[in-house]
């Protein structure tokens, strides 16, 4: 046996030996006052009563009362409640989700013998990018004609248009 478990059981026996030496005094009938029941049951249990009982014990009243009524409520759960929510005049299911506004900005474009390129812009990023070519996780360039480059939005599968200004036009 190891020296933490020496220390453990000494101290539960010094625990135990003081509960059954508070129990044994409490129960003394030299200690109660005449005609007064112990609110000690035999099992070791207090028991409650309507009014408050003064016991001495060495000299000193203990006064005991039963347990307040708002001590019931000290182990019961705690139930928080989210916020309400805002309630939206139109119904939920008349508003189908839709895509956000395109993040990109057309720069140019670049003829190649493969086809057509666009260049465009993102916030600081640059993207060169032909027709079935995906943009990040979220768009795919569907086609590039003349006058607009036509985007897929993936997560709902719907199309976006930005138009091209096309500048042989205006010289």
């Amino acid at each position: 046996m190891n020296r933490r478990s020496l220390v453990l059981g000494i101290a539960l026996a010094a625990t135990l030996a003081a509960s059954w030496w508070a129990v044994v005094t409490d129960d003394s009938p030299g200690d109660r006052v005449a005609g007064e029941r112990s609110p000690v049951s035999a099992g070791g249990a207090i028991r409650h009563s309507e009014s408050p009982s003064a016991m001495t014990s060495g000299g000193l009243a203990i006064q005991r009362e039963a347990w307040p009524a708002w001590g019931a409520a000290l182990f019961q759960p705690i139930i928080i409640a989210a916020p309400p929510q805002p309630i939206s005049s139109v119904p939920f299911d008349s508003q189908p989700p839709s895509a956000p506004p395109l993040p990109f900005v057309y720069v140019g474009e670049i003829q190649e013998a493969g086809g057509r390129a666009v260049i465009l812009t993102e916030g600081d990023e640059v993207h060169i990018v032909r027709a079935r070519q995906r943009i990040g996780e979220l768009y795919r360039v569907e086609r590039i004609t003349a006058t607009e480059v036509e985007f897929t939005y993936l997560p709902l599968m719907q199309r976006q248009l930005i138009g091209i200004l096309n500048h042989e036009q205006y010289q």
